[in-house]
């Protein structure tokens, strides 16, 4: 495995999976299409995605509806589907969520959430985790719903918008000097949300709209950007449609009048991680309505310990700072503030179970069972206290558990005895293998 991490994830299209699968129906079997670029792939992919069979309901050996058009990616010998269009919807293979290396690979995640921001998706077959450790029967869930409950991967990307999200340009003024970006416009969401920067460049195939972006970390990352196909047209076209209409005047900025929304429309999710950086207490990212998502918000405290708000900033030419995005109603910045700092005091609902980490021994002398099924932990715990084994219990929305490493050989055989005592069918505890 250590080899093929260094590749690069290749991407397949299978223009129909049911030829696998049902044989003796005389289709002959769909050829694996390899593509060199998720663009190419994708752009198979749409071209197949009309054709009427995918919408079929025949069903498959699992008694819901075939998988059809298929999307999945390849790396040495790993080769695994991610999308599947059964009966005319979008469902997301979550194969990889179930194996520790791939549930961490950037860049497999990183194709995944273009997979879901540039086709998107309707359904999850998931695999709940059971109370004994082990994953159940595949079920079908809402895609909006699992990405909530999986917040780890921080994928987003339903194919529908919640209701008429609009994106309109407030201003836009071109850029004359030499460069491949022609335009830098301003964006209104709903009339509550303004996104400054967006860019109009020049690129080889022509024109396109490229985001905000800042460096985070190493790399530079859009900082405000859409998430669904939907979303993402209609800010494109609103923004080349003012590209088109600035070309053709001889002003150097067009400003539009944007009304402000009367009253607070946008729905507004938050996915939050604690920091605790002198005055830094948390950051992370908030969702509009399901299809934008605005990176690098931040809870900061001020001269009375009291949270705020900080939305991403970027420093002019002045030395000032200005902020990619911003609310431009009193109505939604409160909407905001409450949203981001309720979400901001949940993260202090983490409970502690057991001795203190110090008393575990030095940091390189600790082990770690990490996101255990919170009802199998509490039973683990139980059985560890039996056993007089000193743990600590971190319980979030998954439990970690640390321990000493001297007691990590008793605390697996524990683990392994109480999962064969709650399913005493010999089975073993490993993820069941997708079946095409």
């Amino acid at each position: 495995m250590a080899e093929e991490n260094k590749q690069d994830w290749r991407v397949y299209v299978i223009p129909d999976l049911r030829t696998w699968s049902f044989p003796k129906e005389g289709v002959p079997q769909s050829k694996i299409e390899y593509y060199n670029s998720f663009e190419e792939a994708k752009k198979r992919f749409d071209e197949l995605r009309k054709a009427p069979y995918n919408s079929e309901k025949a069903l498959g050996n699992d008694g819901q509806p075939s998988a059809r058009l298929t999307l999945g990616v390849e790396r040495g010998n790993a080769a695994f589907d991610i999308l599947h269009v059964r009966g005319g919807e979008n469902v997301l293979v979550d194969d990889f969520t179930r194996h520790s290396e791939l549930s961490k690979d950037s860049s497999l995640l990183a194709i995944i959430r273009k997979t879901a921001a540039e086709i998107g998706y309707d359904k999850v077959n998931s695999y709940p985790l059971l109370e004994n450790g082990r994953y159940g029967d595949p079920s079908f869930v809402p895609f909006d719903k699992w990405a909530a409950e999986n917040k780890q991967f921080n994928l987003t990307g339903g194919r529908k918008m919640e209701h008429n999200t609009t994106f309109e340009v407030s201003s836009i003024s071109k850029i004359d000097n030499g460069g491949s970006v022609k335009a830098l416009a301003n964006v209104v969401i709903n009339g509550e949300l303004a996104v400054r920067g967006v860019k109009v460049m020049e690129g080889e195939k022509g024109a396109f709209v490229a985001m905000p972006s800042k460096k985070m970390g190493a790399d530079y990352a859009d900082v405000a950007f859409p998430i669904t196909k939907e979303a993402r047209e209609a800010l494109n076209n609103a923004v080349m449609k003012s590209y088109e209409q600035l070309k053709a005047s001889p002003e150097k900025t067009i400003k539009n009048d944007v009304p402000t929304a009367d009253h607070a429309t946008s729905s507004v999710s938050v996915s939050l991680k604690a920091v605790d950086k002198n005055n830094l207490k948390a950051a992370g990212q908030i969702t509009l309505d399901g299809c934008f998502v605005v990176r690098d918000v931040k809870v900061l405290t001020g001269s009375e310990n009291k949270p705020f708000v900080s939305m991403p900033s970027y420093q002019t030419q002045t030395g000032d700072y200005a902020q990619y995005a911003l609310p431009i109603t009193k109505e939604f910045h409160e909407k905001l503030e409450k949203a981001v700092i309720g979400n901001y005091h949940s993260l202090g609902k983490t409970e502690y179970k057991g001795v203190k980490y110090a008393e575990l021994g030095d940091k390189n002398d600790i082990a770690h069972l990490p996101k255990q099924n919170n009802r199998f932990a509490a039973s683990l715990m139980a059985e560890l206290d039996k056993a007089g084994i000193k743990y600590q219990a971190r319980v979030e929305d998954m439990t970690s558990i640390s321990v000493h490493k001297s007691d990590m050989p008793r605390v697996t055989d524990i683990k392994n005895e109480l999962v064969k005592t709650l399913n005493p069918e010999k089975q073993t505890n490993s993820a069941p293998k997708h079946k095409r």
